[in-house]
């Protein structure tokens, strides 16, 4: 919060997942959240855990790891994948509840997947760089779906083609059937912001 107050960006680098970054208490004080998670295949990664520390790795170890992988990928796309993995036994100010009604198909719940297999480390860290980049980009035009106010907002979702509803407070929209698109409309105790154009179906945040 300090950062945030002095005008300054956090990169937070570990292995936090979404869910456990959104539970964290002081989460919805934040003024906006994204994550990525660096990934590689698992013969890579058996690989480079190999060559990292020859010897510190015992077989059972390393599919202990390559397990936490893969949960770490399934996670990213559904909330409702093993989330007793984090919360059973966890810190018992954390507010998992925060999250742990939604759905795969909550624009909230969004993660980055940045595949370094097969890239070399300077191409690696180009990708993250642009990820960040575009992150404050869309902080800094209001696209943030995990924008200050995101723990209060509940979603709905509609046809693309329908017409965006009046409480939503945007002005309608004509329709292109051919190639439809929709924004992303979040309400919290009366106050709208529109987020950027999402794919065909049409999302709204009550």
């Amino acid at each position: 919060m300090d950062y945030q107050d002095r005008g300054i960006d956090l990169l937070l680098s570990g292995q936090s997942p979404l869910g456990e970054l959104l539970a964290a208490p002081s989460a919805p004080l934040l003024d906006g959240i994204a994550v990525c998670l660096v990934d590689v295949a698992d013969p890579v990664r058996r690989a480079r855990l190999a060559e990292r520390a020859p010897g510190r790795w015992d077989p059972k170890a390393i599919d202990a790891y390559i397990g936490w992988a893969a949960w770490h990928r399934k996670h990213a796309l559904d909330p409702s994948h093993r989330p007793d993995v984090i919360i059973d036994n966890s810190w018992p100010e954390m507010a998992w509840h925060r999250w742990t009604g939604w759905n795969a198909g909550d624009p909230r719940w969004h993660t980055q997947v940045l595949d370094t297999t097969n890239r070399p480390v300077t191409e690696s860290v180009d990708q993250v760089e642009q990820w960040i980049t575009e992150q404050r980009d869309a902080h800094q035009a209001g696209q943030l779906p995990l924008s200050h106010g995101w723990a209060s907002w509940s979603i709905r979702t509609v046809r693309s083609s329908d017409p965006v509803p009046p409480e939503a407070g945007v002005p309608p929209q004509p329709v292109d059937e051919a190639s439809p698109t929709t924004s992303l409309v979040a309400q919290s105790d009366g106050i709208s912001s529109t987020f950027a154009p999402l794919p065909p179906r049409r999302s709204y945040f009550a």
